[in-house]
């Protein structure tokens, strides 16, 4: 008779209902702060964000300068070369030398103009072997240039101008991220209690169908019951049994899920402690919209596609035109036989020396290009302007699921007392009265449904208070004060790696300066 009891008090002691103390005990807040900071899914999007950060780094550093050194050790050479002499006759004269040297140079773009500037200096010696004189050295002590396109398309300045708005991008999209995390954990917490409580419905059925079987018995011996009582109980009782071992598998099945969504390898059960009065949040739709237009990822991706589009029709429309560059240089040579006497008394200049190239006859090619960019430039406005409508559309729809959860959540000070009295009393005892075994059947409890109903009211407005918490990086609840850091755009590398958990700030407990009480769920 008590086999099915003690089953069922040893599998709720192993998933931590009896006793609060055993295992941790663990918050709706608690939960997701850990999701955030030990999930695989949270490692997962901390490494996406440190590789979109160094993709930032490479593309800052095109714009530092560049040290470029070159060196040539010894480079022997033979030549036969073709001479005239003084009376008219030629003659193949052999010719051999020895030549070594280096260059040091320092480039460094111009970004607005999309120039470079490089100062140089280089030293060269030449060894002639067929003859016993002296080294002689060409020396460029110091010198400095430019090179400079003057029609050509600057990849450097769209550059300056994207990089740090894709880089912002992708800091906003890692809180987002983290947001999802916490909405996914949020899940996987309602549904292990929900689990639990299931088991716990599960257990006091299979008792009561045990005890309701054992009596139909000693009815039935009494000459009271029937045999069709008899039967109706058994099999009431082997379906109560199937019905607890599935909840012991669900239960199982839920707590592995969970553990495994937290990143947590412990075996030990858990025990959930869930407040059951939701607080008062007051969301309006236009302050929404207005937040996920500053901090949503998804308004700095429409900017971006704008500019990566005017950029396209800048490219079009260069390639199509006349290629024409500047090139000028200003620096010290000398030709000597000592090195002591490399540096010349008077600079050497090397004037400008434009260049020019009219495009070549290509019959409207690229004419036809910048015209399909000017075309593509256009379609992709307007599907910023729908993708923007869409944005705030997305947003007033989880405002609206915010605002209908909430009036569905009974607001009455009274309802966290009486869900809280259903999970410590047990169930009603079963009837004892003098009829059949048809009165005494198990039903289910109206406080256990009102309590199922009121947590899975609770699951609903959670979620949709995440979700829209991850729509506009704000935290409705905590204010201005605790919302996401928002900085500005970075218009420089920072030698940093992204915070473990960047909305540790955010709060999902309610406010006890009203003198709300907290209810437990187990």
């Amino acid at each position: 008779m008590h086999r099915l009891l003690r089953a069922a008090t040893v599998v709720t002691l192993l998933l931590g209902w009896q006793h609060p103390g055993f295992g941790d005990t663990l918050t709706l807040e608690s939960v997701i702060a850990r999701a955030q900071q030990r999930s695989t899914s949270a490692a997962l999007a901390r490494n996406r964000f440190r590789a979109s950060y160094w993709q930032f780094r490479t593309s800052a550093v095109a714009f530092q300068p560049t040290l470029t050194l070159q060196a040539t050790t010894v480079d022997f050479g033979r030549t036969i070369s073709k001479l005239s002499s003084p009376d008219g006759t030629e003659a193949f004269v052999p010719q051999s030398s020895s030549t070594s040297g280096f260059s040091l140079s320092m480039s460094k773009v111009i970004r607005t103009t999309g120039g470079e500037v490089f100062p140089e200096t280089a030293l060269e010696r030449l060894d002639e072997l067929d003859h016993a004189t002296a080294p002689s050295y060409l020396a460029h002590p110091v010198r400095f240039g430019l090179r400079q396109p003057l029609f050509a398309f600057n990849p450097h300045r769209w550059q300056e101008r994207i990089e740090p708005i894709r880089y912002e991008e992708a800091r906003r999209q890692y809180l987002e991220d983290l947001e999802g995390i916490g909405t996914a954990a949020a899940q996987s917490f309602f549904d292990l209690l929900a689990a639990r409580d299931r088991l716990r419905v599960a257990g006091a059925n299979g008792a009561d169908a045990e005890t309701l079987h054992v009596r139909t018995i000693k009815r039935r011996k009494a000459g009271r019951a029937s045999e069709e009582d008899l039967v109706e109980t058994e099999l009431g009782q082997l379906n109560a049994r199937l019905e607890l071992q599935q909840a012991e598998l669900d239960a199982a099945a839920r707590l592995r899920a969970f553990r495994s969504y937290l990143g947590d390898r412990d075996t030990s059960a858990v025990d959930l402690d869930l407040a059951l009065e939701a607080p008062d949040v007051n969301v309006d739709a236009a302050t929404a919209v207005a937040f996920a237009r500053a901090h949503r990822s998804d308004a700095l991706a429409l900017e971006r596609r704008k500019l990566e589009a005017e950029r396209d029709v800048a490219d079009a429309r260069a390639a199509g035109g006349m290629n024409a560059s500047l090139v000028a240089s200003y620096g010290r040579s000398q030709t000597t036989g000592d090195l002591h006497d490399i540096f010349p008394a008077r600079p050497g200049v090397r004037p400008g020396q434009p260049y020019a190239a009219g495009p070549d006859p290509d019959w409207g090619r690229a004419q036809a290009h910048a015209k399909v960019a000017d075309s593509n430039h256009d379609v992709t406005l307007i599907s910023i302007e729908q993708s923007r409508a869409d944005l705030d559309q997305d947003v007033v729809t989880k405002v609206d699921r915010v605002q209908r959860a909430a009036r569905a959540h009974p607001a009455s000070p009274s309802v966290p007392t009486r869900w809280r009295s259903a999970t410590t009393k047990p169930s009603p005892a079963l009837p004892r009265g003098p009829g059949g075994s048809r009165e005494c059947q198990p039903r289910p409890c109206a406080k256990d449904l009102a309590r199922r109903n009121h947590v899975e009211a609770l699951r609903g407005y959670w979620t949709s208070y995440l979700e829209l918490r991850r729509a506009t990086l704000f935290d409705f609840m905590a204010g201005p004060r605790h919302r996401a850091r928002r900085p500005g755009l970075v218009t420089r590398a920072r030698a940093s790696v992204p915070p473990a958990d960047p909305c540790r700030t955010l709060s999902l407990s309610p406010s006890r300066r009203d003198g709300g009480r907290r209810g437990r769920a187990r």
